[in-house]
């Protein structure tokens, strides 16, 4: 196999291939290509912003009753590339700052809503929404970490009896507290 070395910066190449470290050669093929031109990109708007109007998509679907999926399928037939996740993050838009399409929206209402007017023009507020942790009654927890075999059967008796896994603990946890209080009360008397 025949390559050559390049005498500028001293790269092997294969025979016939040109070195790309800038060299005098390479700086003189450039001079007989067309040199590549600027890329600029615009952007535009289909719609004009001021048009673009924004409504409380999530109290659409909450008030109206329709799943989300139907919405999907709604808007999929203007826009096919719209899909459950868009959905959601037009949903909150104002933490996404996405909002859905001014066509978009009034077929939604026509078909979810057809009743009210389409015409929010200021935004709504939208409530900042808790957090998985913050939305649980019960805050504490614990956790353990059991064998397959131990945890599958523990799982189909507490099914058997009706109940789930939480209350389970609970009831547990609440036996051995109670347990120990009586321990505890019968040592010190």
């Amino acid at each position: 196999m025949h390559y050559w070395t390049c005498p500028h910066c001293g790269n092997n190449l294969d025979y016939g291939e040109k070195c790309d470290c800038g060299g005098k050669e390479r700086g003189a093929a450039l001079h007989h290509q067309e040199l590549p031109r600027n890329k600029t990109s615009t952007v535009s708007l289909s719609v004009p912003c001021s048009d673009v109007k924004s409504f409380d998509l999530r109290a659409l679907r909450l008030e109206s009753g329709a799943s989300g999926k139907e919405m999907v399928k709604v808007v999929q037939m203007i826009y096919p590339k719209y899909d459950k996740t868009i959905q959601s993050k037009c949903e909150r838009g104002n933490e996404y700052g996405i909002q859905l399409r001014s066509d978009a929206a009034a077929a939604l209402i026509a078909r979810f809503a057809p009743g009210c007017e389409f015409s929010p023009e200021e935004p709504v507020p939208v409530q900042k929404r808790a957090t998985r942790h913050g939305m649980h009654r019960l805050k504490n927890s614990i956790r353990c970490r059991l064998p397959s075999d131990i945890y599958v059967e523990l799982l189909a008796r507490i099914k058997e009896d009706g109940g789930t896994i939480q209350a389970w603990m609970t009831h547990q946890v609440q036996k051995y507290l109670a347990e120990k209080r009586v321990e505890k009360r019968s040592s010190t008397t």
